[in-house]
């Protein structure tokens, strides 16, 4: 049996890791109360804004980057910035004691980082 040639051409990593920050971004948009208490302190106490807008803002950030990646525009740097903000989030739920969403975290990463790879 034979793909589509649409969906042969499909780039698998690129599309699952824009969905993951897509889908992310959105929930932090629409369903905020599953989200809190995963800021780092030190960025609450630095944030000018209330806790309730910063996560809409990394909502809208986590949106934004999730479409960034799916066009393909300066996809090299698109994915290098996914890898560190993923690096950030998994190094936030580790110090929080939360090991299998640092895991998940992990491979998140790897996902990233083999996107940056195919994209140079």
């Amino acid at each position: 049996m034979e793909l589509p040639a649409k969906l042969e051409q499909l780039d698998v990593p690129t599309a699952g890791l824009s969905l993951v920050f897509l889908l992310a971004g959105l929930s932090k948009l629409v369903v905020p109360q599953f989200w809190t208490g995963y800021e780092p302190e030190f960025v609450l106490a630095l944030s000018p804004v209330p806790a309730g807008a910063l996560l809409g803002i990394t909502g809208l950030i986590e949106a934004f980057l999730g479409v960034w990646i799916l066009t393909g525009i300066r996809k090299t740097l698109a994915s290098l910035v996914a890898v560190l903000w993923l690096t950030a989030i998994t190094l936030q739920v580790t110090r929080l004691g939360l090991y299998a969403i640092a895991i998940r975290d992990l491979g998140l990463i790897f996902l990233g980082l083999a996107v940056f790879q195919k994209s140079r």
